[in-house]
């Protein structure tokens, strides 16, 4: 029973936590540290001589819209919303990280 009280504490603890924070890193410099938010809000990326990325930043996740990197690798990535998942675009070297608590779900119990 203590064991069942416990699992319910720690599910509502985690739940109450923060959302992730986005940070998006160029050439290793932090330019933009943001939360997911409720509205839609695109980055404009500048990664010199002629290159871009498009950042958008949704309530449900993060993804990389537009490049113009050779391999579009980053582009077809898709969206992430968990802390912790990375996005990366090589030729370009932006990163776009996400940092912050994990909202409940399975990995609350699943130690």
């Amino acid at each position: 029973m203590p064991a069942l009280i416990g699992a319910f504490v720690l599910l509502g603890i985690n739940s109450k936590q923060e959302k992730a924070i986005v940070e998006i890193y160029v050439a290793g410099e932090l330019k933009h540290n943001v939360p997911l938010s409720s509205g839609q809000t695109d980055f404009f990326i500048y990664a010199g001589e002629d290159g871009y990325n498009i950042v958008r930043i949704q309530e449900d996740g993060v993804y990389i819209a537009e490049a113009n990197c050779y391999s579009q690798t980053c582009v077809l990535s898709g969206k992430y919303s968990r802390p912790g998942q990375v996005i990366a675009c090589l030729p370009h070297r932006v990163l776009v990280k996400l940092t912050g608590q994990s909202e409940g779900g399975i990995d609350a119990i699943a130690y």
